[in-house]
């Protein structure tokens, strides 16, 4: 994936908004079926929403997150949390960034500062996991010039990756938590989102923006693709075994199966980026040898011995197709690495 992106690119996101359209149509026709209590609100709060309005409701990662959970408990209080995200009010946004909530950053991508939804506490997300610290001024401008530089470079080298974030990532949340390291986090409860930890620390280098950007917009690509074309690993009761931790060739510690399954095409993704990178930068300078430290990284688990797909086999039902690509990629970037003479075979694990 370089300089143009696959059809399936764009796609994806019509058969996504599409699949979530239907979801909504089908709880509001249960609700009234069943003769649920609590539906007349929310079916209201639709009926209220202009065309425009609604469409960007299908990709908005808190109507997701909501939705899904009123179709999977189907109760008054669910029903009332989708009416509640569907009511609420447009974030505020002001000139002055140590009051607004929400700005725009390419065009598309909503960097969330201070929104009630990016306020949140959530112990299982390293992340949320601690109370919210409001950033100063001159650190929300950081965050959002860092974020600005990350989306513009990515353009300049590479418009598909670019595309495949404006496309996938709609909305960024930002965190403060002072007395952690930078971190990223994407979750496919909330597909459309990503997370990230510390953006205004100047230990968030401009390289990492940029790569944790594609890798978490990736991710959100994976989780659109299982929600509406088919699940890596099938569940199958008894069977079910997707609890099993295969040892990524990566990092060489066992993790579990569906993100490793992710982390395969996540690489896959950046490696190529790296290449670009490559590429695109002078010999010698900082730039260089950052890509080419990436690259490295990236190529290294698609190096070890063996098929990428034997690290899985047997130990989970995964779907063929997905086995088969992992072969796939594996082989591309082995001959890939073949062709370039000069080639550093040296791996970098983390």
């Amino acid at each position: 994936m370089g300089r143009s992106s696959a059809p399936i690119i764009d796609q994806l996101v019509a058969d996504f908004t599409s699949r979530v359209n239907g979801e909504l149509v089908d709880l509001l026709w249960q609700i009234s079926a069943r003769g649920l209590s609590g539906g007349n609100g929310l079916r209201s709060a639709i009926a209220d929403l202009s065309q425009e309005r609604r469409a960007s409701f299908l990709l908005d990662p808190d109507f997701f997150s909501a939705l899904r959970t009123a179709r999977g408990l189907m109760s008054p209080e669910s029903f009332a949390l989708l009416e509640a995200v569907v009511r609420a009010p447009t974030p505020y946004r002001s000139d002055d960034l140590k009051k607004t909530e929400i700005t725009t950053v390419g065009d598309v991508i909503r960097v969330d500062l201070r929104s009630e939804s990016s306020r949140r506490l959530d112990q299982t997300s390293p992340i949320f996991f601690k109370p919210f610290e409001d950033p100063s001024l001159e650190e929300s401008r950081d965050i959002v010039r860092k974020i600005e530089d990350a989306v513009r470079e990515i353009d300049r080298l590479s418009p598909a990756f670019g595309r495949l974030i404006r496309n996938y990532t709609r909305r960024v949340y930002v965190r403060k938590v002072d007395s952690e390291p930078p971190a990223s986090e994407q979750v496919d409860s909330e597909i459309g989102s990503i997370r990230l930890r510390n953006m205004h620390s100047n230990n968030y280098t401009h390289e990492q923006v940029m790569d944790d950007l594609i890798h978490e917009s990736v991710h959100n690509y994976l989780g659109s693709f299982e929600y509406v074309k088919f699940p890596f690993v099938r569940f199958a009761g008894e069977n079910n075994r997707s609890l099993a931790r295969p040892v990524s060739p990566w990092s060489l510690r066992p993790i579990q199966m569906l993100p490793f399954l992710h982390a395969a095409f996540v690489y896959f993704a950046i490696y190529h980026f790296a290449l670009v990178r490559c590429e695109c930068t002078s010999a010698g300078t900082p730039a260089r040898r950052s890509a080419l430290r990436q690259r490295n990284r990236y190529s290294s688990g698609f190096l070890m011995p063996g098929k990428l797909s034997s690290y899985v086999a047997g130990q989970a039902d995964v779907d063929p197709r997905v086995l088969g690509a992992l072969d796939w990629m594996q082989e591309f970037v082995r001959q890939d690495v073949s062709r370039h003479a000069g080639y550093n075979l040296s791996i970098s694990i983390s």
